[in-house]
């Protein structure tokens, strides 16, 4: 398939992807993490800094790809949603091209492409989290290294290969620290084609400084930056250090989330498991997507939480896999892709009636009102600060960091210090719900109901779903002396 010819079915996976997430277009609550992430790259814009201004763990990649398209204008809702579209597109394109090249059909590799597009909205990928971004990079690597391997004619030069291959995966490493697994697989995988094209061994030790070399310079550049600007310690203990000091959810629910994590895969990985089976595809190819698909379950296991958009990055080796067996099971394949369309419409649906949509969104938006003082989100959306525009009243704006048990001890700071900190400020509003979240820091919410009884009063409750509420307090204005 030509250069040329790739536009119109990219065109059409975009589409594809377009008409899957248009639900959600323009809603400014879709997922919590992706909320956060548009929050500090608008406040980058304006000179905060990650890590010393607005504290979180996740590499600078992600908040600078929100940064820019923040820039694009606009509220940022609309504009970062369309992108992760265009990248989801793009992701496709290269699945539908990686399976093409380990024996697939085209009919399999086209269902495999839109296999990936559709599982995203089952995966909480509908938006804009990390790894709708970094699966790209990650993608594109894993073409460039498996013509290297089937295709070796084609890739004459190991080292163009392996340091543009390794660029894009310290990219995406800047995104997801845990793509640092993957990187190391390929580099191995690159390293075997050296050998196998009986390359000498200070040529093949050459290419592995190469790879690694360049695999790490994205990070590299990022701590240099930290380090000359004098926050080196700030970047060091939030995306490294910081990590280890998280306690551990209760047993029972990281093993729900795995279980329901599984079984929403489970049928493309049954499929995957089908098509590795197939005489379609090559010994090589089959140990080079076998590879991929363990070394991703364990960047997922190494993670150590299990909400369904951490199993994201397994869709793309998954669905490559699978569409060796689509190819084959046309009718079952049709039949398989239409219940996961009308599955993660349904999802989505469901998505906005229990948390809260536009119009929630707008409706406590009205309720918060003028923030001169700036607002407090104890627990729900991190967006409203964005909605508002609030002032920061904390640099921990994300509501887990301080209000939940497993980052106690992770963040640096006593959060029952800074809660009270930041509630004798007296911030203009406050923002919570109900009922109470079971792995909250039961001391953080004794805090903050004695604010709030003390001093605000409730100016809306809003019910999202069956038994959830959004509530926004205002501040009590003082009594006036006659």
């Amino acid at each position: 398939m030509t250069t040329v010819s790739r536009f119109p079915l990219l065109a059409i996976f975009i589409l594809v992807a377009l008409i899957a997430r248009a639900q959600t277009f323009g809603s400014p609550t879709i997922e919590f993490d992706e909320q956060f992430y548009l929050l500090v790259g608008d406040r980058m814009l304006s000179g905060a800094l990650p890590y010393v201004d607005i504290w979180d763990r996740k590499p600078i990649g992600v908040f600078l790809i929100f940064a820019g398209i923040r820039s694009l204008g606009g509220d940022g809702v609309l504009a970062y949603q369309l992108v992760a579209a265009l990248f989801v597109g793009c992701t496709a394109l290269t699945i539908h091209t990686l399976t093409i090249l380990i024996g697939g059909k085209r009919f399999g590799a086209t269902c495999a492409a839109i296999g990936y597009i559709l599982w995203l909205n089952l995966l909480q990928g509908e938006g804009g989290q990390a790894a709708v971004f970094y699966n790209l990079p990650v993608a594109i690597a894993a073409l460039l290294v498996a013509r290297t391997l089937l295709e070796p004619n084609r890739t004459p030069s190991l080292e163009l290969t392996g340091a543009t291959a390794m660029i894009l995966l310290g990219i995406a490493i800047q995104i997801k620290y845990t793509v640092v697994l993957e990187g190391i697989a390929f580099g191995i995988m690159l390293l075997w084609a050296a050998h196998k094209r009986q390359r000498s061994l200070l040529r093949t030790g050459s290419l592995a400084i190469l790879c690694a070399t360049v695999a790490l310079t994205p990070t590299i550049a990022a701590v240099a930056y930290y380090a000359q600007i004098g926050h080196l310690g700030e970047f060091m203990f939030a995306n490294f250090q910081s990590l280890a000091l998280r306690g551990a959810p209760p047993i029972i629910a990281v093993l729900t989330d795995l279980l329901v994590g599984i079984a929403i895969i489970g049928l493309p990985l049954i499929a995957a498991i089908v098509g590795l089976r197939r005489r379609t595809a090559t010994a090589d190819a089959k140990r080079f997507i076998t590879m991929w698909l363990i070394v991703a379950a364990i960047s997922i296991i190494a993670i150590r939480t299990f909400s369904p958009h951490y199993f994201i990055p397994l869709t793309v080796p998954i669905m490559v896999a699978a569409g060796l067996a689509f190819g084959e099971y046309r009718k079952l394949s049709i039949a398989l892709l239409g219940v996961a369309a009308l599955a993660g419409q349904g999802l989505l649906a469901y998505y906005d009636w229990a948390k809260g949509g536009r119009d929630e969104a707008r409706a406590m938006v009205a309720a918060i009102g003028q923030v001169p003082n700036c607002l407090y989100v104890h627990n729900g959306f991190p967006s409203l600060y964005l909605l508002t525009n609030s002032c920061l009243p904390t640099r921990f704006v994300f509501p887990g960091l301080l209000n939940t048990q497993v980052e106690a001890t992770a963040i640096g700071v006593n959060p029952s210090a800074e809660v009270k900190r930041i509630l004798a400020n007296k911030p203009d509003a406050i923002v919570t719900d109900l009922p109470v979240f079971s792995q909250g820091n039961r001391a953080i919410q004794a805090l903050v109901e004695s604010a709030l009884a003390r001093d605000y009063h409730l100016v809306l409750k809003l019910k999202t779903g069956k038994n959830r509420y959004r509530l926004v307090y205002r501040i009590n204005l003082p009594q006036r002396v006659n």
